[in-house]
């Protein structure tokens, strides 16, 4: 379904939500799932959707709409701005596409690369400001 290289991982997503990950240095593969909530709900499997990976960092995409970063750490998204339908992450830096069509991005902006106007490093998603009211339907890193 999906295959995402880093400089020191390979992740993969197969057609059945499964999600894998090979390491490099090790030459090993593990299932990620014992590091995701797969089964937060007695008798419902959450599904991997899509991997996203930057140098520092791996993120996952839910077919609930929600996103983890690598530990499973949940990303908080405020719930008015709705379910993630898509996501990117650049170097150091991840963007989220909302199921209402809002951009947010978080991670280091030494570059300004979080759209923002500055170059302050945001630990949690927050909505490009430039965007500000435009349905958005695409993000790319």
């Amino acid at each position: 379904h999906q295959v995402v290289c880093s400089r020191e991982k390979l992740f993969c997503v197969t057609t059945d939500g499964q999600a894998w990950e090979y390491n490099y240095a090790s030459t090993e593969w593990r299932n990620l799932k014992a590091l995701l909530p797969l089964s937060e709900v007695e008798g419902l499997e959450l599904r991997v959707v899509k991997f996203a990976v930057g140098v520092t960092f791996a993120a996952v995409l839910m077919d609930d709409g929600r996103v983890y970063t690598l530990p499973s750490e949940a990303l908080p998204v405020p719930p008015e701005l709705g379910s993630v339908a898509d996501l990117a992450c650049g170097h150091e830096h991840g963007i989220l596409l909302t199921s209402t069509g809002q951009v947010m991005t978080w991670g280091t902006a030494l570059r300004g690369q979080l759209g923002n106007d500055n170059v302050d490093t945001s630990p949690e998603p927050t909505e490009v400001h430039a965007l500000a009211g435009i349905k958005c339907v695409s993000i790319a890193a």
